[in-house]
Formats: C-alpha cells, sequence, structure tokens
C-alpha cells in the first residue's frame, strides 16, 4: 500500500485502523447471522449506512456505530471474549489460506488491479460495477442460504436413521432447492447489470462498452464463487480449492500485466469457462447428495 500509493506513516497509520475497525465490525454481525437473528443483523448494517451518510468524513463512525449495535446486544456474554478459547495454529492457517483463494474469486481481482495500476484507473467506476455481484452474493447468503443450510443439517441428522428410498427424495427436494437459489442468485446479479448499464447509458454513454465488461465478469465472479462454494459444501473441497486458484493465479496474472480495466474482458472469457466447468462440477456432485454425504462422514472417521 505504502509503495504504490506514497502514503506517509500518519495516513497508513488511519488507513490500518480503519480496516481493522471493519474486522471488529464484520465479526460482531457473525453472531448475529449464526444465531438467526436477521433484523439484528439489518440492524448493523442500517447503523453503518446512516452513519456514512450523517457524517461521511469521519471515517471511524460507521464501522464503529455498526459494531456498538452488536456489542450492546451480546450483554453479559460479551465478557467471555476475555475467554478465548484456543484453536490449533495448523487448522487456523489452513482455514485462512482457504478461505483466501475461495473469497479471492470474488475480490482479488481489485487488489492486482490497485497493485498493477495503482491510481491510474477509475476506482469508483470499478467499485459500481461491482455492485451488481455484490447483491447478488449478499442476497443468496442472505435470504437463500438459511433455508438451504437448515435442510443440509436436517438432511445430515437423519442420514443414518431412514432408509435409502427416502434419502433420496430428501436429497431430490434439497438438489432442487439449491438449484432453485443458484438461478434466483444469477437473477439478482444480472438485474443488477441491467441497472447499472442502463444509468451508465443515459449518465455516460461512452463508458457503457466497459461498464458492461467489468458488471459482466463480476457477475461471473460471483457465480464461480458460489458453485466453489457449493461443491466444497458436497465435501470435495480439491475441486473447489481449483477452480478457485486457478481463477486467482489467471486474475493475477492479466491485471499485473495489463495494469488497466481492460483487463477484465479476457478474465470474463476464462470464468466463463470456469463457470461452465464449474457447473459440470456441481451437478455431478449433487447427483446423489445421499452418497456423496455418506461418503463424506465416512471418510471423516
Amino acid at each position: 500500500m505504502a509503495a504504490v500509493t506514497g502514503w506517509n506513516l500518519h495516513v497508513l497509520g488511519v488507513h490500518t485502523a480503519l480496516l481493522l475497525l471493519h474486522v471488529v465490525f464484520v465479526q460482531s454481525l457473525i453472531v448475529a447471522d449464526v444465531a438467526g437473528r436477521r433484523r439484528l443483523w439489518s440492524v448493523g448494517w442500517l447503523c453503518y449506512a446512516v452513519a456514512l451518510v450523517a457524517e461521511p468524513t469521519w471515517w471511524y463512525l460507521p464501522p464503529l456505530v455498526g459494531a456498538l449495535s452488536q456489542l450492546l446486544s451480546m450483554g453479559r456474554s460479551l465478557g467471555r471474549i476475555l475467554r478465548p478459547r484456543g484453536v490449533a495454529t495448523g487448522i487456523l492457517v489452513q482455514d485462512m489460506l482457504r478461505g483466501a483463494i475461495l473469497g479471492g474469486v470474488l475480490w482479488s481481482d481489485k487488489f492486482f488491479l490497485f497493485l498493477g495500476a495503482g491510481r491510474d484507473f477509475d476506482v469508483a467506476l470499478v467499485y459500481l460495477c461491482l455492485q451488481p455481484a455484490v447483491v447478488a452474493y449478499c442476497y443468496y447468503f442472505a435470504v437463500t442460504a438459511p433455508r438451504v443450510n437448515t435442510e443440509i443439517a436436517l438432511f445430515q441428522t437423519v442420514l443414518k436413521r431412514e432408509g435409502m428410498a427416502s434419502l433420496r427424495d430428501r436429497g431430490r427436494t434439497l438438489r432442487r432447492l439449491l438449484d432453485a437459489s443458484l438461478i434466483r442468485a444469477c437473477v439478482v446479479g444480472v438485474a443488477g447489470v441491467i441497472v447499472v448499464v442502463c444509468s451508465m447509458a443515459l449518465m455516460s454513454p461512452e463508458q457503457v462498452p466497459l461498464v458492461l465488461e467489468v458488471c459482466l465478469s463480476s457477475t461471473l465472479f460471483t457465480v464461480l464463487t458460489l458453485l466453489s462454494y457449493e461443491i466444497d459444501h458436497v465435501g470435495d473441497s480439491t475441486t473447489a480449492l481449483l477452480l478457485s486458484g486457478i481463477h486467482v493465479a489467471i486474475a493475477a496474472a492479466l491485471l499485473l500485466k495489463l495494469a488497466d480495466a481492460v483487463a477484465y474482458l479476457p478474465l470474463a472469457g476464462v470464468d466463463l469457462v470456469l463457470c461452465a466447468l464449474g457447473l459440470l462440477l456441481y451437478r455431478k456432485r449433487w447427483a446423489a447428495p445421499e452418497y456423496s454425504f455418506f461418503w463424506g462422514k465416512a471418510m471423516s472417521w
């Protein structure tokens, strides 16, 4: 960051503090999310948005207010933060690397573009084009994933109690639910792309081709991310990491070499192929979830 921007130590310190505050805010949201308290989770984001609109120059206010809205609801249980449970370092590092690769499909390209182009790209335009992908991603995990996760947990619970005929019926129901969730997320993403492209056509027609390229590629990033997550969910972590790792490696090569947003067009072509491959593997892995989950449990023994 210092090498690319030329920021002094004071600015770097402020930037680091801003990052840490956002880490605290995001971690505080996880408690409400895991507990299924969707309203409290929404209140956190609402507080963040109100603070950002009210005082946009107070950089510390949005994540601080958002985190406080979550921390106050924790009450006495917040005291347990002083007695954290130990976690094996190896497992922690392994999970962090897995998260970086799987999550890097949607987010790493901005980092590589920043490293390659420095300040010589339209930050606002790139992040505007990212919004349809982010909305689709959030829609999937905030609206559709809770029901899917509940059904998967129920399926795993009855795996050892019910007969194969019953499990096949449950497996078909689960697969249809998962397919519908992915399709709905894609529809939300495409609708977002249409809104952004039409808006830019009215405000800045000459930028429509670039906006379309970045919007479509970002939406493909989300599709690949969701497919990889569900492939990993059914127990095939290696394939999910491989698909995600290929994207991250190619994104790094293209964006660092071209150092411009035009790199999103060839990257979209690469991800179109990866998404097609991911879809085939997803359908294969979820063709018989009763067998996939059974063997996953057997291998864990």
